[in-house]
């Protein structure tokens, strides 16, 4: 019986991973759905990784193995790819592993649904043997538009969207439209990928068990706290990714609202990182500032976002009227003081990079009226480390630190005081300007206007134009097989 049912391909890259490979492996081989091959992608390791599955392969013929010089995770992920044999497939890093139903429990939602992706909840597994899971409530499956308006946010910050191991993909749709690993990126390859897989969806389904051991090393991978040079810049190809994906099946304006605020979070915990962990000196973190400020997608999602917490409150004011200095001094006192503070008392689970602290109210703070920047909470944080780390020996803001502070904020006073006459009176320019602009359209002949939105549809990629056939097509297909989302299962 088993015979019938599609073959499933994990696909395993593996580097100097002679610790935990086997364990990787086994977990794969011991699924419980009977159809399962495991492609090993051995991305020129220096240790005994290869050696370690060649012996696994020999007792195993669902093993493959394939050995290529050193090329990065995501080159080794699509040489695996493109040489499996699945319809489906799951690809698991080689220091994490599988319950023994993930495959069988993923199949089957896509047997039931028609889903062409399906994802499971995973647990972290730390160092200390602590494990803590994400998941969803109750499973839920559903077309792409209506899933992403009625859990995406949720899914993301489960972390359970940027995950890209706990779910079962479709070959066919992979294949058809080239959806491959980026493998230009060391950082957000898998959010990267996971974004612009479901772009060309039709029905996407989660299931609420947990059946994935995401393990963590020392500094919490998961949680990207190991700095990376290009993580800035491709924090900005995943916006790009949300923004494509949102831009074909407009989710409500609330969704939208709420990416934009994680987005923004997003690339400012990889400038954090470069404050925290880079080693860069204090010239190049302001240069880089400087640059990420002046990026024109970057300054765009500044100007739609509306903060839903102070630290995207800070940002949002200071990079949006070009204080970066200001940011950039923020930056420098809060990451200083933090890393000194992990440095004493800070366990892996609990390390992170938030810029301020966790009280989620703004009203609830004093802040100086000119910059909405929270002088007692820069105490707060840097004295103590955050409400959540607070050590008796953590290092003290001092007088200096705080008459840089206090001057600072003056120097911003003077700047935003002319900065908000001049945005006044740009308002008022702009509703002349759509006053006329209104008058003007109504003079607009349709075919004119028909004329101008084919051309700019032309102009998009081939990808796109493929995704929304295929989606069409596919929907025609599932309407009668698969649950919505009243009727969760």
């Amino acid at each position: 019986m088993d015979n019938a049912k599609p073959l499933i391909s994990v696909i395993i890259p593996a580097y100097n991973s002679e610790k935990t490979v086997e364990r990787a492996v086994s977990s794969a081989l011991h699924q419980s759905y009977g159809r399962i091959e495991v492609v090993v992608v051995d991305d020129g390791s220096a240790d005994n990784t290869a050696a370690i599955v060649e012996g696994m392969k020999a007792k195993d013929s669902r093993i493959r193995l394939i050995k290529k010089a050193n090329a990065g995770v995501s080159a080794a992920r699509n040489d695996g790819l493109r040489l499996a044999s699945g319809e489906y497939f799951i690809t698991l890093d080689a220091d994490d592993y599988m319950d023994p139903e993930m495959a069988e429990r993923l199949y089957d939602t896509v047997s039931y649904s028609g889903a062409d992706l399906v994802m499971c909840g995973f647990r972290m597994v730390w160092p200390n043997g602590r494990k803590t899971a994400f998941a969803l409530e109750e499973s839920y499956v559903d077309d792409l538009e209506d899933f992403t308006d009625a859990v995406f946010v949720k899914l993301y910050d489960r972390h359970m969207i940027s995950t890209h191991s706990n779910k079962l993909y479709s070959m066919n749709l992979l294949r058809k439209y080239h959806i491959y690993y980026n493998e230009r990126l060391a950082v957000n390859e898998d959010i990267d990928f996971v974004l612009r897989y479901l772009r060309y969806c039709s029905t996407v389904g989660v299931i609420k068990g947990v059946y994935l051991n995401y393990v963590q090393n020392q500094t919490g991978k998961s949680l990207n706290t190991t700095f990376q040079p290009y993580g800035i810049s491709s924090s900005l190809l995943v916006l790009r990714d949300c923004e494509r994906l949102f831009n074909e099946i407009e989710p409500e304006a609330e969704v939208v609202q709420a990416m934009n605020n994680r987005m923004l979070m997003h690339i400012c915990s990889f400038v954090g990182l470069m404050y925290y962990r880079s080693g860069y000196s204090e010239e190049e973190k302001l240069a880089a500032l400087e640059k990420l400020a002046a990026r024109e997608e970057f300054q765009q999602l500044l100007e739609d976002t509306i903060p839903s917490s102070l630290k995207n409150f800070v940002a949002c004011f200071l990079l949006k009227h070009g204080f970066t200095k200001q940011y950039h001094f923020l930056c420098k006192l809060l990451y200083i003081g933090k890393k000194k503070i992990e440095a004493g008392s800070i366990s892996p689970e609990n390390d992170g990079y938030e810029l301020l602290d966790s009280r989620e109210e703004p009203g609830a703070f004093v802040t100086d009226p000119m910059t909405g920047i929270d002088t007692e909470l820069i105490r707060t944080v840097v004295s103590h480390g955050g409400t959540q780390h607070k050590t008796e020996d953590s290092f003290r803001v001092t007088d200096e630190d705080l008459a840089e502070i206090q001057r600072l904020l003056e120097e911003t006073a003077e700047t935003a005081e002319p900065a908000a006459t001049n945005a006044a009176e740009t308002e008022d320019a702009a509703e002349t300007a759509n006053s006329v602009s209104a008058d003007a359209a109504e003079a607009v002949d349709n075919t004119e206007t028909e004329d101008i939105v084919k051309a700019a549809e032309s102009a998009g990629t081939e990808e796109t134009a493929e995704a929304g056939e295929g989606k069409e097509e596919k929907k025609t297909n599932i309407q009668e097989t698969c649950p919505k989302k009243d009727a969760k299962w």
